[in-house]
């Protein structure tokens, strides 16, 4: 086969569809600037087995994974605690990135791609608005299909001409500013959840963690628009005023990072082009969490490229509309509670907890019945300073059926447009 694919990034998706591509028997090279010893974060993640099966991907060993644990939520004076639903099923498991990533560039590599580290990606190559080559450091490789996992900064989106409608800059206000270690584990006892979270942590605008796990203890600290040395020592100051078993010395991590945190991208395909991962801010809006989209993305993406001819807009709109017909309920839903957490401030973030309007069924999932609404209904009405963050979530959830039924299963170029538009506007 001559189609020429080249990947640009070693994200999970974008290994994930370079070994499904070149199984197929495309001509796959997968360039990345880092060196292949130092990819993958260094702390472990959640990840959903189902999408190894899912996209044909051998699952990691069972030795490789430890069982997940879900969630406890304080509000952020901390009088609240909304506990687990319950325990995640064994499909939802811990791995190590390293790991992971090792895992997926070795069927990369079995496969027959071509795997180059140290080779920075520069940019895309057009013609008009279609994407002809990729630039690096090492040259121009000229390609049929460019596929962008080069994150959330990726120099290869930000290059597209602008009539391409790929949206090229991903904006601070949709960026949670991250800073992630694992700390020794004192051996102190504490009367608290082992796994958990905050909002509005400090008064930061953001969401933090700490997880007990084993001999060491693992914490997040999360900030919308920036973070700052302050900002962390704040936190972990905190944290080990309820939690003392928050040792002092760093055994792993400690890396700052981005991640985009908003919904996924309206249009992430060009003629000769495909983002995955978090170039396409293919992410869990609420937790951060990308890997499993990601990895499923490479499926359908893989569906697409191989039913294609030229791949053009029209050929790849296949690979948007898997991802949305499976996906976009838990997208919009999640998107949706992370804005009104988010834009509520601490005060009706404290009021909706400690009136339960805010409980383990919005954050860990389950139905609501009439009882619960009601409940809810009457504790929005008692603060009625949440009602400008609330209402616009109202509406949302009007338009989110509608969004679901007129994805086009097939592409129009009026359709998938007005789609897109309302999708943006959502």
């Amino acid at each position: 086969m001559s189609k020429k694919i080249v990947v640009a990034g070693a994200g999970h998706g974008g290994i994930a569809a370079a070994a499904l591509l070149a199984r197929k028997g495309f001509d796959v090279t997968l360039v990345e600037q880092n060196e292949e010893a130092s990819l993958g974060y260094d702390w472990r993640d959640c990840i959903q087995l189902s999408c190894f099966e899912e996209t044909g991907l051998e699952p990691p060993p069972q030795s490789e994974l430890e069982p997940l644990r879900n969630l406890s939520y304080f509000n952020p004076r901390k009088t609240v605690c909304i506990p687990p639903r319950k325990e995640c099923s064994s499909v939802s498991m811990m791995i190590e990135r390293k790991f992971l990533v090792q895992h997926l560039l070795r069927q990369a590599r079995e496969s027959g791609a071509e795997l180059r580290f140290s080779c920075r990606a520069k940019g895309a190559i057009t013609e008009g608005t279609r994407v002809t080559a990729l630039e690096t450091d090492d040259g121009v490789l000229p390609c049929d299909l460019l596929i962008d996992a080069a994150g959330i900064d990726s120099p290869v989106r930000k290059s597209l001409p602008a009539e391409c409608g790929v949206l090229r800059e991903i904006a601070p206000e949709d960026t949670l500013f991250t800073y992630r270690a694992l700390y020794e584990d004192t051996g102190e006892s504490a009367d608290m959840p082992i796994y958990s979270a905050y909002f509005f942590h400090c008064g930061n605008k953001g969401f933090n963690w700490v997880f007990r796990d084993g001999e060491t203890v693992d914490v997040l600290v999360g900030s919308f628009g920036g973070i700052t040395p302050q900002i962390v020592q704040t936190a972990l100051a905190d944290f080990r005023t309820d939690h003392p078993y928050l040792g002092e010395r760093l055994l792993r991590g400690g890396a700052y990072s981005k991640i985009p945190l908003r919904r996924t991208l309206p249009q992430f395909v060009c003629d000769g082009y495909a983002a995955i991962g978090d170039s396409a801010a293919m992410i869990e809006p609420l937790s951060g969490s990308g890997m499993v989209l990601s990895i499923r993305a490479a499926g359908y993406l893989c569906d697409a490229v191989e039913a294609a001819s030229t791949f053009s807009r029209a050929e790849l709109w296949a690979y948007e509309q898997a991802y949305f017909r499976r996906n976009l309920h838990h997208i919009l839903h999640s998107d949706m509670l992370k804005d009104v957490l988010m834009q509520m401030g601490e005060k009706n973030i404290d009021a909706m907890f400690e009136k339960k309007v805010i409980t383990t069924k919005e954050l860990n999932g389950g139905k609501q019945t009439a009882a619960d609404l009601w409940h809810k209904a009457t504790g929005v009405l008692t603060t009625p300073s949440s009602i400008p963050a609330l209402w616009p979530m109202v509406r949302r959830s009007r338009t989110e059926p509608r969004l679901a039924i007129t994805l086009p299963k097939t592409y129009d170029a009026h359709a998938v447009a007005a789609w897109q538009k309302a999708y943006a506007a959502f």
